[in-house]
């Protein structure tokens, strides 16, 4: 099992508009939001499938950065 925490930073005011654009990721869980940014975790069995989660969270709108804090094996 791979893990992936990463701080999504967005435009001010669009934390819900991001909520649920994140949401239909099934390997994805968010832990936190302040000050324009959400605290997510990702979940998979493959690399390939954490950096292909982060591409796609990368291109939703209004999203200015998508930051890896860490990426552990489990």
């Amino acid at each position: 099992m791979k893990i992936a925490s990463l701080i999504v930073e967005f435009d001010e005011n669009r934390g819900e508009e991001i909520k649920q654009a994140l949401h239909p990721f099934k390997n994805l869980t968010i832990y936190g939001e302040k000050d324009n940014k959400i605290v997510v975790v990702i979940e998979s069995e493959e690399i390939k499938d954490l950096t292909q989660t982060i591409d796609q969270i990368s291109a939703i709108t209004f999203i200015k950065s998508v930051t890896p804090v860490y990426i552990s094996e489990l």
